[in-house]
């Protein structure tokens, strides 16, 4: 009986602009990836107006941080994200201001996961340079789309029902990342 591979396949041989793509790919069309980043970046908005700028700092070594530690995660890493995705979806939803600390640790921890889900299965410095900057554009450009149209929203319409709003998306993200966690865990068990 075959094993289920949980590295993502990057394409061999390919040109510089395809290996970014593909990089990028790892983490835009995965659910596992993208939702919890998304989230972070709702939270940031809701934090504050300049929440992705104060965090991004932040970010970027949690990318780093990811991409060295990487080699030596196992699958558990999969679940692990999209239970911290439902976490900060969670804040973001029902809290209705966010401490400094909790939205570093949250932005450090969810940008430490994505980088190690998006490598998981590769051995260090494995892929070619183009799949790694795709995959940390792709994982910041996440964060900065969540955090993006937040803003936007909160800019354009500085009504109460438009944060209220806000933190129903939230939820549903929330819900949606608990969902994807109980079916990852049960297919693990």
């Amino acid at each position: 009986m075959s094993t289920a591979a949980n590295a993502h396949s990057f394409g061999a041989g390919t040109d510089t602009f395809q290996a970014f793509i593909d990089g990028s790919n790892a983490v835009l069309f995965s659910p596992v990836s993208l939702l919890p980043c998304l989230s972070l970046g709702l939270l940031l908005s809701l934090w504050t107006a300049e929440g992705m700028v104060k965090v991004w700092p932040i970010l970027i070594a949690g990318h780093l941080a990811g991409f060295v530690l990487a080699p030596k995660v196992g699958a558990w890493v999969i679940p692990t994200l999209v239970l911290a995705g439902a976490v900060t979806a969670t804040f973001a939803a029902l809290l209705p201001r966010h401490t400094r600390m909790e939205t570093m640790v949250l932005a450090a921890g969810l940008a430490l996961l994505t980088m190690l889900v998006s490598l998981e299965g590769h051995g260090w410095l494995e892929l070619a340079a183009p799949i790694y900057i795709g995959i940390f554009c792709a994982a910041s450009f996440g964060v900065a789309a969540g955090a993006g149209l937040a803003r936007l929203a909160l800019e354009r319409l500085p009504l109460a029902w438009v944060r209220i709003g806000l933190r129903v998306v939230a939820s549903w993200l929330a819900a949606i990342q608990m969902l994807m966690a109980a079916f990852l865990l049960a297919s693990v068990g």
